[in-house]
């Protein structure tokens, strides 16, 4: 929508009118930017279903269905500050609500970012230029392993630190073992993941925040993290397929090979690593200097999944303060004094 308010109105237009005319549902995700027209001047605007800007070959199968079957979005405005004449882009986005399907998010996050710098491009700007994005990304900060497929749960299980009791060989639990070669038979916990409290899993540090999280403040998911669309549902073994083959282990190798032939038959082909090029810091955690502990708080669910990120070329003086209560205390929202499901979050930026 690029007409202003007023505008609106002035006609007497009303939400449930528009969506008529407009064909959109109203329980539709929508994304709505304001903007402050005395200091802001909307040099272009853009609006990006994120199933419209994959590649024809990048996904494929189940992944490429599920993107394409979804709504999610992103909004680029590119704004000229009225005194200063210094331009910005702003992206706001929602991504897949879902927590069982973090690998769709993680591409979700890739797209929007791939959109984002589409955009830039189009208007001749170089990465020099400020880039805010916000919006619902649906991923909190750390990897949630309960989501996982269950088998992949199980592999993940077996990095724990593992008790000098429970040690399990072939799934059986054992004390000491020893192979027939007198060699130490390789060692791992159950395929079944027992502990009830996965969240308090210690995982290899790539692997400990989600993959949106991850590559958004860092530029790059690896294929070989849980969350990627590679990796995702895939124990250790499967998982290797994506480290070069030269650091491959003979068994490793074998599995690459089997794996190829059998996208050579089915068609299937591989994402590879996630790469978002925008430079993107925390807004939250930058001005706070700790990570958000919840932005939305309902009866099913509490956690921070609302981000703001900015690139260098900006920074944040001062941003809208959260609710001063824990997670336990603030209780669930909406209420009298929350009329959303969602905190509101806010930043004032200055230019470099």
């Amino acid at each position: 929508m690029t007409q202003g308010l007023q505008e609106l109105y002035r006609r007497g237009e009303t939400v449930q009118g528009l969506a008529s005319t407009s064909g959109v549902a109203l329980d539709d995700i929508g994304l709505c930017t304001f903007i402050r027209r005395e200091v802001f001047e909307v040099v272009s605007f853009q609006n990006v279903f994120l199933r419209d800007v994959m590649s024809d070959k990048r996904p494929s199968g189940f992944l490429r269905q599920k993107v394409e079957s979804l709504n999610d979005a992103v909004q680029l405005v590119l704004l000229r500050k009225k005194d200063t004449g210094r331009l910005v882009i702003c992206a706001n986005t929602h991504l897949f609500w879902n927590p069982e399907f973090p690998h769709v998010k993680s591409f979700q996050a890739e797209l929007v970012c791939g959109a984002i710098a589409r955009f830039r491009d189009r208007h001749t700007l170089d990465d020099c230029v400020p880039t805010i994005l916000c919006g619902d990304m649906n991923s909190v900060r750390e990897l949630q392993p309960k989501y996982l497929p269950k088998r992949q749960q199980g592999y993940l299980y077996s990095l724990q630190p593992q008790p000098a009791d429970a040690i399990s060989v072939d799934n059986r639990t054992v004390g000491e073992t020893s192979s027939g070669n007198g060699q130490s038979p390789s060692l791992s916990r159950s395929s079944s993941p027992s502990d009830p409290n996965l969240s308090a899993w210690k995982l290899p540090e790539p692997w400990a925040f989600s993959g949106v999280f991850h590559l958004l403040s860092t530029g790059k998911l690896e294929a070989d993290h849980p969350e990627h669309p590679d990796a995702f549902g895939k124990t250790g073994l499967e998982m290797a397929q994506s480290k070069p083959f030269s650091m491959m282990t003979k068994e490793e190798k074998k599995l690459m090979r089997d794996s190829k032939k059998r996208n050579q038959r089915f068609g299937k082909a591989s994402c590879g690593p996630l790469q978002c090029d925008l430079d993107f810091d925390n807004t939250y955690e930058s001005a706070l200097g700790h990570p958000v502990d919840f932005t939305t708080s309902t009866g099913i669910f509490s956690g921070a999944i609302d981000y703001i990120w900015h690139n260098s070329k900006v920074y944040p003086s001062q941003i809208l303060e959260l609710p001063p209560q824990s997670i336990s205390e603030f209780g669930p929202i909406p209420n009298s004094m929350y009329p959303s499901d969602h905190i509101c979050l806010g930043a004032d930026f200055h230019f470099f």
